[in-house]
C-alpha cells in the first residue's frame, strides 16, 4: 500500500464537497454524494496520488447512479459504495484482496489516525454500526499496545 502526504481533514458533507452539476439526478443520489464524497476523495488519496483519487471516486460514483435503482434495493446502499470504492482500489493499487474484517480494521484504522475523523463518520462512510467501528479501532489499538494480551498480528 502506498501512502501518500494525506489531504487535510474534511469531514464528508462539509461545505468542501465540490458542487455537483445539475444533471437530473436524483435528489436521494445527491445527498448519497455530497454525505460520501469527501471520505472516499480523501481515503483514496491516501493510497494513489491525488488525480487517480479523484477519477477513482468520480468512476464509482458514475457507477452507483447508473446503478442507482438496484443500488438503493440493496439493504446497505452506503457499505455496497464502500465495497465498490474498495475493490476498484485494490485493483488499481494491484493489491490482493483481504478478509472483510481485516481489511474494514485496517481501514477504520486509517481514517481515525491518519485522517482524524471519528469513528460515527467512519461508520457513515463504510455503511457499519459505530459500535463496530468502535470495537475495531479498540481491538487495532490493544494490538499496537504493549503488554496487551490480546495476541499480536
Amino acid at each position: 500500500m502506498r501512502l501518500t502526504h494525506p489531504p487535510a481533514p474534511a469531514q464528508p458533507g462539509s461545505r468542501t464537497t465540490p458542487p455537483q452539476p445539475n444533471l437530473g439526478l436524483p435528489p436521494a443520489f445527491c445527498a448519497f454524494y455530497s454525505l460520501l464524497q469527501a471520505g472516499y476523495q480523501a481515503y483514496a488519496a491516501l493510497h494513489v496520488d491525488p488525480t487517480t483519487a479523484e477519477n477513482l471516486v468520480a468512476d464509482t460514483f458514475g457507477h452507483l447512479a447508473t446503478h442507482w435503482p438496484t443500488v438503493v434495493a440493496r439493504p446497505n446502499p452506503t457499505f455496497h459504495a464502500w465495497q465498490l470504492l474498495t475493490a476498484r482500489l485494490t485493483i488499481l493499487t494491484n493489491q490482493r484482496p483481504r478478509p472483510t474484517a481485516e481489511s474494514l480494521q485496517d481501514d477504520s484504522v486509517l481514517f481515525h489516525h491518519v485522517l482524524h475523523y471519528p469513528a460515527t463518520t467512519i461508520a457513515s462512510l463504510t455503511g457499519q454500526e459505530p459500535a463496530t467501528i468502535t470495537a475495531l479501532l479498540a481491538a487495532a489499538q490493544r494490538r499496537r499496545t504493549p503488554g496487551s494480551t490480546a495476541a499480536a498480528p
